[in-house]
């Protein structure tokens, strides 16, 4: 009888695989370069305050090496409090030159948007111009017919008297 396979649980021991192995192998092969040991390795990196005379602030100088630096958030909110005058100008200045561009922007849609129309009316006129021609030609056209009616009645007319 052959055994069911179960997933491991988490309180079951599970083994890592030949990638994980070698993954932590590297790792503990590069914790010679971090030292995580606080103590001193050579007795005589010890200071003794009793007989030396430390400067406190050298010992402030070598604290602030320590401190990390600011973030940028920090310091341009630090920027923007020194310099409120600058700011506020620099403000300014950034506001219109966005609303030049805005603007400028939108007359030139408002341009391109009326020479469109232009060419539309000139479109529209010069179809107009051409039913207009037709129509011209449609009362021509009438006037002919009209006479050509008028002399055919004058022709019957000649014919019913002669009968």
């Amino acid at each position: 009888m052959e055994k069911k396979q179960t997933r491991p649980t988490k309180y079951d021991h599970a083994g890592k695989s030949n990638r994980e192995k070698e993954a932590y192998s590297r790792f503990l092969g590069r914790s010679d370069k971090f030292d995580f040991d606080k103590t001193l390795k050579d007795e005589s990196d010890i200071v003794d305050t009793d007989t030396s005379k430390v400067d406190i602030d050298e010992e402030e100088e070598v604290g602030k090496e320590n401190l990390r630096p600011k973030s940028l958030k920090y310091k341009t909110s630090d920027f923007f409090k020194n310099n409120l005058a600058m700011s506020i100008l620099s403000g300014v200045i950034l506001l219109l030159f966005g609303l030049w561009v805005s603007s400028n922007r939108e007359l030139g849609e408002i341009q391109s948007d009326l020479k469109f129309l232009s060419r539309d009316i000139q479109n529209i006129q010069t179809k107009y111009d051409n039913n207009a021609n037709v129509g011209n030609d449609l009362n021509l056209f009438k006037v002919e017919v009209k006479k050509d009616l008028e002399s055919i009645q004058d022709r019957v007319k000649k014919i019913e008297e002669k009968l």
